[in-house]
């Protein structure tokens, strides 16, 4: 197997660097989010509220995630005193680089320091990786690299025959797991157990004392945060209910196009997440394949827990990519491991992916000259950061071509400096384009409008959550849902809801608007006058298409 030299650790010592400034410039400049302001009003509220143990959104009840990584966020906030974007997402650049150095550390031990190295970087800057996940205050790194550490666990304790220390630590990070996602963990957890033992004919071990002690701790750690759920007013039965139907709905394939379709393009949408590594796969296909995987005991652990888990997810249409982070670093190891041991000896193989990246490292420096001739664009010192980008991509293709030996190296430094021009163009356009930014200009302005006053959200109002979130954090008091209307308090609404309107009792949708309330006429109670309230608008604004009013009832 290939070792690098001095001069190349070094070189990837410098890109370790490098990469951690690219994964936190910008980080915070795109408002938060998809699912991130989820996750950060959770955490937020928990401070507000000052309980961590019963999750809500809008001070109501939220139980469709577990607490673990809004606790982390919430610390994070509480350590900062600050809840902004660029410390509400660190939770999951801090996981991505500590996933690497786990990947490192297993791969050093087992293989080599130049395979723990190359897989770990390799992890790190492909491409869902480093231009998406890694840009996302979202569950799945984290969960994630909580996840590979218990495989990772599992499969180093047993080569110690440490079976204590196997079972403690893997149910213990199973629970923490459990506690950040839900269900999926406890299948993790308790498959890889149960195949792993079995595939090594030592079924035996999972009735000895050592396994019902980490059960013993799972149970503790899991039922233990359910138990004072309860104790602090929150439904637990409800609880693990919502969180078994959350982690159901991936299971949803209608017709057998849908299972086909899924299967088909699942693998192929794996691949171009784990570019650059996936075109490594041209070493590994060879008839001895299964032999060499057979030589080194981490990579048949590797194609063992691929073999497991990749089909639960690759199988119901509902499975996404993100749900499989944790598999990705196996798929790396196992690319990595056969080109370590078979690019020296495959010339010709090599140099067609020499020239290969060679060549597209030369046109991405071209490609980098392209944002300055687009006139839309208003970033400062513009042609400055195309034409540094032009000039270490270009210096970089032609070192890779001149010297074929260090095409990885120069493949990751390159991937690196896409990821700079990344942050200095596209993240400031996304930071004032779309949805995100109205949605929070909208609660600040309202905050602004209604300083010491109280507001609400009036039901059945759907209010975005990014504005939700944005309102909290510049009021730093929760934003109710209210049923009912107080003269003197603000209310937020949609403009739909001012129109009459219900509908009859056996649908069990019974809609009244509590500004101009309508009797349902089954129900006998239109024998009594409902009042109207007047009231003022006070602004009249449009978030995703639907057009909302801030009132003042008299």
């Amino acid at each position: 197997m290939y070792a690098f030299g001095k001069k190349e650790l070094w070189a990837l010592a410098g890109l370790t660097f490098l990469l951690i400034l690219a994964l936190l410039h910008n980080l915070g400049i795109v408002p938060l989010y998809a699912e991130e302001p989820r996750r950060a009003t959770v955490a937020l509220e928990m401070l507000l509220r000052g309980n961590w143990i019963v999750p809500t959104i809008n001070g109501e009840i939220y139980q469709l995630k577990p607490p673990v990584f809004n606790w982390i966020i919430a610390s994070i906030y509480q350590i900062t005193d600050n809840p902004s974007e660029f410390h509400t997402r660190l939770t999951t650049v801090f996981s991505l680089l500590i996933l690497g150095v786990i990947i490192f550390w297993a791969g050093r031990k087992y293989v080599s320091t130049s395979f723990g190295a190359l897989s770990a970087f390799l992890f790190a800057t492909a491409s869902g990786n480093l231009f998406f996940n890694s840009l996302l205050a979202e569950i799945d790194m984290f969960y994630s690299m909580i996840t590979y550490a218990g495989l990772i666990s599992l499969f180093h304790f047993y080569q110690r025959k440490k079976f204590f220390a196997l079972f403690l630590i893997v149910y213990f990070l199973g629970a923490v797991g459990t506690l950040t996602k839900g269900l999926p963990s406890l299948l993790f957890t308790g498959l890889s157990i149960l195949v792993f033992f079995s595939v090594n004919r030592d079924f035996r071990k999972l009735f000895t004392i050592a396994h019902y002690t980490g059960i013993l701790l799972y149970l503790l750690i899991v039922g233990g945060y359910f138990v004072a759920y309860s104790r602090y007013g929150g439904d637990a039965v409800s609880y693990l209910l919502n969180l078994s139907v959350e982690s159901g709905k991936r299971f949803s394939g209608d017709t057998f196009w849908d299972y086909l379709q899924h299967m088909v393009l699942y693998p192929l949408d794996t691949l171009m997440n784990l570019l650059p590594a996936s075109i490594l796969l041209i070493f590994a296909f060879r008839r001895s394949f299964l032999a060499d995987i057979r030589l080194n005991p981490l990579m048949k652990f590797a194609l063992l827990m691929l073999v497991v888990h990749f089909p639960v997810y690759w199988l119901p249409p509902g499975g996404r990519q993100r749900y499989i982070i944790m598999l990705y670093p196996f798929i790396v190891q196992i690319i990595t491991y056969f080109y370590l041991i078979y690019f020296t000896s495959e010339k010709r193989t090599f140099r067609i992916l020499s020239i290969t990246i060679g060549v597209t490292i030369l046109l991405l420096a071209i490609g980098s000259l392209v944002p300055f001739f687009l006139n839309q664009l208003e970033i400062p010192n513009l042609f400055l950061i195309c034409l540094s980008a032009f000039l270490l991509l270009g210096l970089i293709g032609f070192y890779q071509l001149k010297r074929p030996k260090h095409t990885i190296i120069s493949l990751i430094f390159a991937l690196i400096v896409l990821r700079f021009l990344f942050g200095f163009i596209v993240l400031p356009v996304r930071a004032t384009e779309g949805k995100a930014p109205e949605n929070r200009d909208a609660a600040l302005k309202i905050a602004g409008m209604t300083e010491g006053q109280q507001v609400n959200i009036l039901h059945p109002t759907y209010f975005p959550m990014q504005s939700v979130l944005y309102f909290e954090k510049e009021r730093k008091e929760i934003l109710h849902i209210s049923k009912k209307v107080k003269p003197g308090q603000f209310y937020i609404l949609s403009k739909s809801i001012l129109h009459d309107y219900s509908f009859y009792r056996e649908t069990n949708t019974l809609t009244l608007n509590p500004l101009k309330p309508k009797s349902d006429p089954y129900s006998r109670d239109n024998i009594k006058p409902l009042s109207l309230y007047p009231f003022k608008t006070m602004l009249e604004f449009r978030l995703q298409k639907k057009n909302y009013l801030l009132i003042l009832p008299e």
